[in-house]
């Protein structure tokens, strides 16, 4: 066989692979699509399902009402979020610091009348769910709900100038809230809302 028909075989055949690559990636380019980030992905005949929960753990400063006074609250919240609509959990809220009340009046024969003081220290816990109305880059506006259950512990100052337990019950609270959040950064956000705490006792207070 002459020697340039073995090249023109070579030829032929490495042309033959160049076009068979170009064809291969064309079609795969078209079988590829953007679809919004909830729907499934579908490449050929693989599908790749949608991130649908992630776990949430932050921090929770707020203020808010005892007995007609302002109170700062802590707390710590954890659970999933499912999409990026709803958030649901557990919550461990708390007094930041004893609130202390100098006018309420204690029938105890060792109330010190120099130092009219009563203590009281607030804590709950509780589940939580919430629904997210509107998130977008860094704002978010959501409606979040706890129902808990807590513990209330009220000491007046005695005569000896010592807090001494007066009364501890506990309690069952519902709690709704509107919020609007600004998120500063990924692990920072700054939070404004409004809302209602109800608590139910038996305990006569």
């Amino acid at each position: 066989r002459p020697r340039w028909a073995s090249r023109c075989s070579g030829n032929a055949i490495c042309s033959c692979m160049l076009a068979w690559a170009i064809i291969f990636t064309a079609s795969g380019q078209d079988s590829m699509m953007y679809v919004p980030e909830d729907s499934t992905i579908t490449f050929d005949k693989w599908e790749i399902p949608p991130k649908r929960l992630k776990p949430i753990f932050g921090f929770d400063s707020r203020r808010s009402f005892f007995a007609g006074r302002g109170v700062k609250l802590f707390g710590i919240r954890g659970g999933v979020q499912y999409y990026d609509k709803y958030r649901a959990g557990i919550g461990i809220y708390g007094f930041n610091q004893p609130l202390i009340m100098r006018d309420i009046p204690i029938e105890q024969p060792d109330y010190d009348l120099n130092d009219p003081r009563t203590r009281y220290q607030l804590s709950y816990f509780g589940l939580f769910y919430e629904r997210i109305w509107y998130s977008k880059r860094r704002w978010e506006v959501s409606t979040p709900a706890y129902l808990g259950i807590g513990d209330l512990n009220i000491e007046y100052m005695d005569t000896t100038g010592q807090f001494t337990l007066l009364q501890s019950g506990g309690f069952t609270m519902l709690e709704v809230d509107g919020s609007a959040q600004f998120k500063v950064f990924t692990w920072l956000a700054l939070n404004a809302g409004r809302g209602y705490r109800v608590e139910f006792s038996d305990e006569r207070e």
